[in-house]
């Protein structure tokens, strides 16, 4: 195996960019027609999208003097594809790890390893390159054409290794935070 193991803390693992909760069908619906209904907590729930939160959001609907019935009929309407969305976007990840574990760790554990071997030192012999032309050619719409190459080639070498470095020890420190606020958030939110 190679020099990574999967880290199956659900916290370590690198998140798909999540739609924010005001960015949703219900969100945008509630802050249109009832900007009260969550106590005025549209901006804190952020990107909190999860199943039993919207469960509750649910609830709240159907209890709010604030939406008419066909309001709270077309809100519920939009929650329910929420939920699914929620649902499909869980199913993706779920399906994305166990296709890792099953079939191609081996494969990826041999990818990984050769671009953090290998990565920063051509790293180091690009931005030497880069250097080197930088000293050596005069011509500066050449040198703007072969700048902009090698920073190209760069961005994409460094992007590479950071997504390497992600997805098998966590996206950052700030996500961990991140996912606090949210659970704390969460919490605030249920009954």
């Amino acid at each position: 195996m190679g020099i990574f193991k999967k880290n199956k803390n659900k916290e370590d693992k690198p998140e798909k960019e999540k739609k924010k909760f005001k960015d949703t069908g219900i969100g945008k619906f509630l802050k249109e027609k009832a900007p009260n209904i969550l106590g005025g907590a549209l901006e804190l729930v952020g990107d909190i999208t999860g199943r039993e939160v919207l469960e509750n959001i649910g609830k709240k609907i159907k209890g709010s003097n604030e939406l008419s019935e066909v309001d709270k009929e077309q809100a519920l309407k939009l929650l329910e594809a929420d939920l699914e969305y929620a649902k499909l976007e869980n199913e993706d990840r779920q399906r994305a790890s166990d296709m890792y574990v099953s079939k191609s760790h081996t494969k990826a554990d041999e990818i990984a390893d050769l671009i953090i071997r290998w990565n920063l030192p051509i790293i180091f012999l690009l931005v030497a390159g880069e250097v080197a032309v930088i000293l050596l050619v005069t011509n500066t719409a050449l040198l703007a054409v072969i700048s902009s190459v090698f920073g190209s080639i760069l961005t994409a070498l460094i992007n590479e290794r950071l997504t390497v470095i992600q997805f098998f020890f966590g996206s950052s420190l700030g996500s961990k935070a991140k996912q606090e606020h949210i659970q704390h958030s969460k919490e605030k939110l249920l009954p």
